[in-house]
């Protein structure tokens, strides 16, 4: 939704930014979490528990925290990126109007393609056949959760664009733009 606004009220290449800035600051954070985690942690009994510690388990959880990590920053790249085509091509054809409905219907057709790429990526390219109906129930459960989320924060957001638009006095229309995916920034 965020990118959403920005789209909305400051244009595609300010969405952009947003989106390789965001990114960018995952990829720091995912970074400095596994540095952290690398730290050799205490084999003492923690004072007053008898619950036995288990120097590992920080490598239990994040085990595959790499292809987590580019499962989301290639998924959110692509997805995102065609968000904010959808929503500014949109705004072009609509001239400025239902923004309520445009970022919830181009937020729901990248929401589908996210979901179901990254968890193509969490059970893996070959998985097998008695995995497919888990996978697709995960998907579908992982859709009807971004779907609720959009119906819940697309309102807040129309509110939000338009009073960022009243008060900023911007209101960027993507006219000329090139939306070819893959070309660098360029604005």
């Amino acid at each position: 939704m965020l990118l959403d606004i920005i789209t909305e009220v400051y244009g595609y290449y300010e969405a952009k930014r947003t989106l390789y800035a965001g990114l960018i600051t995952y990829t720091i954070f995912i970074f400095t979490m596994e540095m952290v985690i690398s730290v050799p942690s205490s084999t003492t009994q923690m004072v007053g528990s008898n619950i036995p510690q288990d120097p590992l388990a920080y490598d239990h959880i994040f085990k595959g925290v790499y292809l987590v990590w580019f499962s989301v920053v290639v998924c959110s790249l692509f997805a995102n990126t065609l968000n904010i085509i959808i929503l500014s091509k949109w705004k072009i054809l609509t001239n400025g109007k239902y923004f309520f409905l445009r970022s919830v219907t181009s937020s729901l057709v990248t929401a589908v393609l996210y979901s179901t790429v990254s968890n193509i990526f969490a059970f893996g390219i070959f998985m097998h056949a008695s995995q497919i109906s888990y996978f697709i129930k995960v998907t579908l459960i992982s859709i009807s959760a971004k779907l609720l989320t959009l119906l819940i924060c697309a309102y807040p957001a129309t509110l939000l664009s338009n009073i960022l638009k009243r008060t900023e006095n911007v209101d960027a229309y993507d006219y000329g733009i090139d939306y070819n995916f893959l070309r660098a920034y360029s604005g």
